[in-house]
């Protein structure tokens, strides 16, 4: 009997983190310039480039976000799924921990995109909306070989 109460707490804990965001694709049609090794942050929509390069990729939408919000004890810290597209048509959904050991990256035209976070972080109680969130981003470029 204990142990049923043990596995549906934990069940309801773990509902109670997870939250889904619609699968909306906000295109604003901006591209952000950047220079490598500068943090930029994206909105979805925008897309991102180096200098006067053709874009690298552009922030699509957040998947879903079951980081454990603020002012809540969940049993797992949780994670978000950013959306990109790259300039071929390649979708990548990017899992985002909340305390990752090593970051998302992921390869693009002469460099690699490391993935400093997503914002807004959930509070509890509180509805993010797609549009408020923001990928922060940095692009390092290609060690010659």
């Amino acid at each position: 009997m204990l142990l049923r109460f043990f596995l549906f707490a934990a069940l309801v804990f773990s509902a109670a983190c997870h939250k889904k965001v619609a699968e909306v694709s906000l295109p604003t049609g901006e591209v952000k310039s950047v220079a490598y090794d500068v943090m930029e942050t994206l909105a979805p929509g925008q897309s991102l480039r180096v200098s006067k390069e053709a874009p690298l990729f552009t922030f699509v939408e957040v998947v879903s976000d079951s980081r454990c919000p603020q002012g809540v004890d969940c049993v797992r810290a949780g994670e978000a799924v950013a959306r990109v597209s790259l300039p071929n048509g390649e979708i990548k959904d990017l899992v985002i921990e909340v305390d990752p050991k090593m970051p998302v990256r992921f390869g693009v035209k002469n460099g690699l995109v490391k993935v400093l976070g997503l914002d807004p972080y959930p509070v509890a109680r509180v509805q993010t909306t797609p549009e408020a969130y923001r990928l922060r981003v940095m692009v390092e470029k290609a060690a010659l070989e």
